[in-house]
């Protein structure tokens, strides 16, 4: 119950950005009330997801990146370049769920 109320508290806020957006640009909606909370609650479940990707990708891309280059065969070493590349990835992945309010 208390994760329905926290979706539907969220999407209320994406709600909130679309009528003032649409307010700024003087802009009647004529969207019918069904695909706007429809879309509001879609904004709220892809934002989830991304954050979750980023932290999975903060707690254990280390783990995966040594999984993956095992599988592949790669030497050792190979880990290492993930640690690098994997923080550029989060960042990315933040920026994107933040892109999508």
């Amino acid at each position: 119950m208390g994760c329905a109320q926290c979706g539907l508290g969220n999407s209320e806020r994406h709600l909130g950005y679309e009528s003032g957006l649409n307010k700024a640009y003087k802009v009647k909606e004529e969207r019918p009330w069904w695909r706007i909370m429809t879309m509001a609650f879609g904004l709220t479940i892809s934002f989830a997801l991304m954050g979750l990707a980023a932290l999975w990708a903060m707690l254990y891309g280390s783990e995966a990146g040594a999984a993956i280059s095992r599988h592949i065969g790669m030497p050792i070493q190979a880990p290492y370049p993930w640690r690098v590349i994997q923080w550029p990835v989060i960042v990315l992945l933040l920026l994107f769920s933040l892109a999508s309010l």
